[in-house]
């Protein structure tokens, strides 16, 4: 497995602070965007399209965070948008930051098995057997 994972509380952000965070880079508010949106937004292309953004931020955990979000969104909500995301795991499984490349990872393994997809199956290391 990638890292491990502890978010404790996630606050909840409105689509306008969002989109405040997102012009001012506020980055307190952006480390923590699509997770939030994740969480509590019904509307998953919302979110989707939110992460797809945040995944073009230079910071590495906002980057990060992103992927994760994304996953998220199969979880809860079952569906995301292939064409639109598979790019951008890809992408982050080359990051040049390992803690996006080991959420990169994290993240296809539970999106290829939640949404049956089969995203870079001979990219990722094989995971260590209990």
């Amino acid at each position: 497995m990638g890292l491990p994972l502890f978010l404790g509380h996630i606050p909840r952000f409105t689509r306008q602070e969002i989109d405040a965070a997102l012009e001012e880079d506020d980055r307190e508010v952006l480390l923590f965007a699509g997770i939030s949106s994740a969480t509590h937004e019904a509307d998953w292309k919302y979110t989707q399209d939110l992460c797809l953004r945040l995944y073009e931020h230079p910071n590495k955990t906002i980057r990060g965070n992103a992927v994760l979000a994304l996953t998220t969104v199969a979880l809860y909500r079952g569906t995301l948008d292939r064409e639109a995301v598979e790019p951008i795991l890809l992408r982050a499984l080359r990051d040049e930051e390992l803690e996006v490349r080991l959420r990169a990872e994290d993240a296809i393994r539970e999106i290829n098995t939640t949404l049956n997809w089969t995203i870079a199956k001979d990219k990722l290391p094989r995971e260590e057997s209990d």
